[in-house]
């Protein structure tokens, strides 16, 4: 009879008691196929009564040791908590184990759970499978027991603890035997599970990470030989390299564990020592992940994934650039998560990526110089020294991903970045923060300069530690200045060489020759790497985020105005009190490099260039670019240089109809709506463009003509469009009555100087014109005369030469001329009243006269040259344009006296040949009539003009103007020289000149002194000679 159960009594039944001890013996059942089905061993060989079909593995390893311990301690051999270890350590020593297997025939045998997968070779591949296999259970199900969950959990730690030794015993018998260990099997594993091609979770090997998270030697021993793996296999690493995504996969993996995190960032193969610039590419991981692009790998290369563009049809050049610009999307996409793992991972991991990007920055800092641009024309500098431009792309791309946080518009974000970055010295940028460098912007000159005495005066010491949304901003920054501006300029370069060979290509076609074959090769290569940057450059996701960390700088800065003119710290989007601006700036714009607009203003200009589609699918964001130009355009006190201020007119043209459609960027309808829902650029932008218009002739420096046109041109564009729109009319309006007003202003108001500037324009340039068009007609005529044939090749060569240089000046200063006429045709069609003051008026006259008679003129024969339209020569349409002033301002009675009074240009006759001209060009009868008109009315001021003259002509000489020797009408003395001038004169010298013109010291409008006496004597002596001429008479 069986012993009585000492339990039997807790419960309220035998029959309970009996199921509870059923339930124990099938947990226990349970628990040792769970075991078997990990392991595949078993401490007894089990027959097919026990089996469970379906439950446990065909093929399991019997353990004798551990099969003669269990028979010897009286138990039933099935593997339980207390045996298993000792079970699996017996195992990992087994050398025999095919003598050892049995084989169960209904049990499991896929997979996992395999004969070969049972007879495995001890070692960590065997672990890495019985971890496989452990993760195979279910644990998720409700009906899954604690008891059960717990096991499975439990049994992956201890296979992971036993897996460490094995690594690093490996590790170090390679070490023993004097071998290079350049690969094991714990890293094959790794390989394979983040390709996909093993069953082993990675879970597997963040485990072992997190058992050894203390032990920071077993752990490089353990992982380091992986990450040597990866570096070496992407040395040579391209866009169609097969293994790109698993590399990125290993860094991936790595990046986004903590633990395995600190072991990238302190491996040699994050940042290693004797750092050139071109190391971070070539000899860091991150750099050769980056590497893979299709720019050409330098300016003397084609393009490797465009070498045979010339043999395929433009929809395969399409096709091809499709597919790579999506590979090139997924380089950086990958790059990113790498970027982000380090960052969330630790401290100590985000630390060494800032300082990874900022040393990368400082050792590659000479790729922002100038020079840098000309390799290929010279060899002045050698880009091997420095990381490739399609790195540099890259990096900028994965950068820009992480700024769009702060760059959706979420201001708090916006905010939080912090202008004292920019000021700490260049012996703080590396020690300031304990967060990490900082990129050293103390050589850049800002925005404003300092007018403090010292930093504790100016509050610009760096306010450490910086929150990581004002590093990644900066850092943004700096690598934009690095790769994409300096992208941008050399593929401007390429693209001028691509036309120019063109031409030299088809100038040398018919010749054929070598000459010939020398320019399609060279065609071909440019043709190359013109895809090239094309493919990775113009790549439309890339332009996006560009253009939105540009629309956040310029958000911010417009913040930081407010913020400083408010004295407050927090945002606002209530900008309607910004103006009027404060005339002393913020103190944050003298921290803030100056380069940050430029580069703005750059990649303004290449979106322009291209036609990219960028701003049409940015519009919504364009309001903050608008408002940005508005209130720094115009505002010296705000951005210090002129040409930086300038250069944003470039910013606000990309908003602008093209001239040859009657579209532009931004799709026609969002155009007009962008700008006249705009409040605060209908108030103020016109004045903002008149105030850099006028400044930039006044930088205190020679000025190139070249600048000037990039920046004119942009600006009469923008000018025209903006008068077209009602919204701007009251801007107008209001600044043209303060031209007329100008007595009353202790200033001289902008609209005057602005108009002085464009009369400047248009007589200089178009002056210079027709000069150089007065060359080429000379050297033209001498090229087909019999001359030309006895000239030598060297004689030849000379005239060319001329006639390039003259061509090239015709063309620019034509067409700033005629752009310059045009304004003012469309202005003066509107208001007369501030071209005809005393001030502008005789300026005026003699600016239309002298135009009217080069262009109709005994003279204007010498301008006939073939095919004017190549120097932007219209004729007909400057005629045109100067008479519509004519009639425009012929309404205002004191224009039609004052032009006779034009000595140098004036003359009835100019009437007469410019009607002349006029029906040859089929001008209207009503443009004809009303010309004849203005002409008879001139005559009759002509000649009353000669009868006061007649009159006038013995006037004393102190009633004259020392300049002009004629009798003023309203004198003022100038208090720094104690002349006295007629005001009218000094304030047109003040225009351009704000100095005394007899001593050159300093003047201004409100400084003049009238002079109330001799005006009144000036007065009583004409109204006398006058009645005694009427007596006479």
């Amino acid at each position: 009879m069986a012993a009585a159960n000492p339990f039997l009594s807790l419960f309220v039944s035998p029959e309970a008691a009996q199921r509870s001890s059923d339930s124990r013996e099938r947990d226990a059942q349970e628990f040792s196929d769970l075991l078997m089905r990990i392991f595949l061993f078993s401490a007894s060989s089990p027959g097919s009564e026990e089996t469970v079909v379906g439950r446990r593995p065909k093929f399991v390893v019997l353990l004798p040791q551990l099969s003669r311990d269990e028979q010897r301690s009286g138990k039933s051999g099935e593997l339980d908590v207390e045996n298993y270890v000792q079970g699996l350590m017996e195992r990992l020593q087994m050398s025999s184990l095919d003598t050892n297997l049995h084989c169960n025939p209904g049990g499991l045998d896929k997979g996992l759970f395999s004969r070969e997968k049972a007879t495995m070779p001890t070692g960590v591949v065997f672990l890495a499978h019985c971890f496989a296999r452990a993760s195979m259970e279910p644990t998720d199900s409700k009906r899954v027991s604690d008891w059960k969950h717990q096991a499975i959990q439990q049994c992956k730690t201890k296979i992971s603890e036993l897996a460490c030794p094995l690594i690093c015993t490996s590790h170090s018998m390679a070490l023993l035997q004097s071998r290079a260990q350049t690969t094991s099997p714990f890293t094959d594993l790794l390989f394979q599970s983040l390709s996909g091609s093993s069953p082993i979770p990675m879970e597997f090997f963040t485990k072992i990470a997190d058992a050894q998270v203390e032990n920071s030697t077993a752990l490089k021993t353990i992982f380091d030989p992986a990450l040597k793996k990866l570096f070496d296999g992407c040395q040579s690493l391209t866009l169609s390299s097969p293994d790109l995504g698993l590399y990125f996969s290993v860094l991936e993996f790595y990046s986004s564990h903590p633990t395995l995190a600190k072991v990238l960032v302190n491996s040699p193969y994050w940042l290693p020592g004797a750092r050139a610039g071109n190391f971070f590419e070539t000899h860091t991981l991150i750099g050769r992940l980056l590497k893979p692009s299709t720019l050409p790998p330098s300016p003397l290369l084609p393009s490797e994934h465009f070498s045979h563009t010339h043999d395929l049809y433009q929809t395969e050049v399409n096709t091809t650039t499709a597919s790579l610009q999506i590979q090139l999307e997924g380089v950086t996409e990958r790059a990113h998560k790498v970027f982000d793992g380090l960052l969330r991972s630790s401290p100590e991991s985000r630390k060494a990526l800032i300082s990874w990007l900022v040393e990368c920055f400082e050792k590659n800092q000479d790729r922002a110089k100038m020079m840098s641009r000309f390799t290929a024309r010279g060899g002045l500098f050698d880009h091997s020294r420095f990381c490739s431009d399609g790195f540099f792309l890259n990096l900028s791309w994965t950068l820009l991903r992480l700024c769009a946080p702060f760059m959706s518009g979420r201001k708090t974000l916006l905010q939080g970045i912090d202008p004292s970055y920019c000021s700490a010295p260049k012996e703080e940028v590396k020690t300031v923060d304990s967060g990490g460098p900082l990129v050293d912007f103390s050589g850049e000159t800002k925005l404003v300069p300092s007018s403090r005495e010292s930093d504790s005066e100016s509050n610009t010491a760096p306010q450490a530690p910086f929150n990581f949304v004002t590093h990644c901003f900066f850092l943004t920054h700096r690598c934009l200045i690095l790769g994409m501006t300096q992208v941008l300029h050399r593929f401007e370069d390429i693209m001028r060489a691509y036309g120019r060979v063109f031409e030299m290509m088809q100038s040398a076609r018919e010749g054929g020759g070598n000459l010939f074959q020398q320019a399609r090769l060279r065609f071909r290569l440019l043709q190359s790497q013109v895809l090239g940057l094309k493919a990775h450059a113009m790549h439309p996701q890339l332009l996006d985020l560009c253009l939105s960390l540009y629309t956040t700088t310029a958000q911010w800065l417009v913040q930081l105005v407010a913020r400083g003119s408010r004295d407050s710290q927090v945002m606002s989007p209530d900008l309607s009190t910004l103006f009027p601006l404060p005339e002393k700036s913020p103190v944050q714009l003298e921290m803030i490099p100056e380069c940050l607009v430029e580069n703005m203003a750059d990649y303004a200009m290449f979106l322009k260039q291209t036609q990219s589609d960028t701003l049409a699918n940015n519009s919504h964001n364009m309001h903050h670019l608008i408002t940005f130009v508005t209130v720094f355009m115009g505002s010296p006190q705000l951005i210090h240089n002129p040409h930086i201020r300038a250069r944003l007119s470039q910013l606000l043209s990309l908003m602008m109809p093209r001239e040859d459609t009657p579209t532009g960027l931004i799709p026609a309808e969002n155009q007009k709506a962008l700008f006249e829902s705009h409040l605060l650029a209908s108030s103020h932008l016109i004045e903002a463009l008149m105030t850099i218009f006028v400044d930039i002739e006044f930088t205190g420096e020679s000025m190139e003509f070249e600048d000037k046109f990039q920046y004119r041109i942009p600006m009469y564009q923008i000018l025209e469009f903006l008068w077209k729109l009602p919204s701007y009319r009251p801007s107008i309006l209001t600044l043209s009555q303060q031209a007329v007003q100008s007595a009353v202003f202790l200033e001289t108001p902008i609209f005057l100087r602005f108009i002085n500037m464009m009369i400047n324009d248009a007589t200089v340039q178009l002056d210079e014109g027709l000069e150089n068009l007065a060359q080429i007609k000379k050297i033209e005529d001498v090229k087909e005369s019999e001359e030309w044939q006895s000239f030598n090749d060297e004689q030849k060569k000379e005239h060319q030469q001329k006639l390039t240089e003259a061509t090239m000046l015709a063309k620019n200063r034509n067409l700033l001329a005629s752009k310059t006429v045009h304004a003012l045709e469309f202005i003066s069609a509107d208001l007369t009243k501030p071209f005809v003051i005393p001030t502008m008026l005789d300026r005026m006259v003699a600016m239309l006269n002298y135009i009217l008679d080069k262009l109709v003129g005994p003279k204007n024969k010498e301008l006939k040259v073939k095919n004017a339209s190549k120097y932007h020569f219209d004729p007909k349409s400057l005629v045109s344009g100067i008479i519509s002033i004519y009639l425009h301002l012929g309404r205002e009675e004191c224009f039609c006296e004052a032009l006779p009074r034009d000595g140098r240009s004036f003359s009835m006759d100019l009437f007469s040949q410019t009607l002349r001209v006029l029906r040859i060009l089929g001008k209207p009868p009503e443009m004809l009539a009303e010309l004849q008109t203005l002409a008879e009315r001139v005559r009759l001021c002509q000649q009353r003009l000669e009868e006061e003259k007649q009159a006038f002509e013995e006037a004393p000489e102190e009633f004259l103007d020392p300049l002009t020797c004629e009798i003023m009408s309203d004198p003022v003395i100038l208090p720094t020289s104690g002349k006295t001038m007629d005001r009218a004169n000094v304030i047109r010298h003040l225009l351009s000149d704000q100095c005394d013109p007899f001593n050159r010291e300093p003047l201004t409008a409100d400084m003049l002194r009238p002079d109330a006496e001799l005006k009144q004597k000036i007065h009583e002596w004409k109204t006398q000679i006058l009645m005694q001429s009427s007596k006479t008479f």
